[in-house]
């Protein structure tokens, strides 16, 4: 029987609610809220909550607003007179 032994591969870090606050620069009670209405991923390990990295950067790329190029928009309104 050939077995062999795969590298296990690091843990993913997570983060705690206080330190998740801290990484998105708002306060604890907003990250509670954002658990509590699952607007951003977290774990649960026995009692405690955590937030890994991938989840933060889910999160910031779902409610990222891009900016618009104000010189087609200006083009289409002209366009239309």
């Amino acid at each position: 029987m050939d077995t062999e032994k795969q590298p296990v591969s690091q843990p993913e870090q997570v983060y705690s609610v206080p330190d998740t606050s801290k990484l998105l620069n708002c306060s604890e009670r907003t990250i509670w809220r954002l658990i509590d209405e699952r607007k951003i991923g977290h774990v649960k390990i026995n009692r405690r909550v955590g937030v890994t990295r991938k989840q933060i950067d889910a999160y910031l790329q779902a409610n990222t607003v891009h900016p618009i190029d104000a010189g087609k928009i200006a083009s289409k309104i002209w366009a239309r007179n």
